[in-house]
């Protein structure tokens, strides 16, 4: 029996239970850049993450901080611009599962699109959930270690 084989199909609750966990990885990179905001000096508020992100760019090397370390900064925050955008979609939109091209999807549509003519709809599979998550672990434990 192959793998494809023995995988089994994704429940719409094994979908949610993957967003639920998203989120919560979503909420360790969050905490790990009010830190940073911290550590470099920068007044933690209510801003948004993308606010975050963006004010963390305009950190810079000096005496006490190594150009090393703000380079893996820009690399962190430029991987989190890109995945603030999915970040947005699947915190501010209700999600709908369905069956989409032989594989079930969790769907989402942005709650600022839901006005558009075409609103555009993000789809995710359980095993994009799960390498995003995996993926959000380890930022989040990186940055943690940028810190430290």
């Amino acid at each position: 029996m192959t793998d494809i084989a023995a995988k089994k199909t994704p429940s719409k609750e094994d979908l949610q239970i993957a967003r639920s966990c998203l989120l919560d990885c979503f909420a360790d990179v969050e905490a790990s850049v009010i830190c940073m905001q911290a550590k470099f000096g920068h007044k933690s508020s209510t801003a948004a993450l993308g606010q975050r992100l963006d004010a963390l760019r305009k950190v810079k090397a000096g005496p006490q901080l190594a150009k090393a370390t703000v380079l893996q900064l820009s690399a962190f925050i430029e991987r989190l611009s890109v995945l603030n955008g999915l970040r947005a979609d699947v915190v501010h939109a209700r999600m709908y599962v369905a069956p989409i091209a032989g594989e079930m999807r969790a769907c989402f549509i942005n709650s600022l699109e839901c006005d558009a003519e075409f609103p555009s709809a993000r789809l995710m599979t359980l095993d994009q959930f799960t390498k995003l998550n995996k993926e959000l672990r380890e930022l989040a434990t990186a940055m943690k270690f940028l810190i430290s």
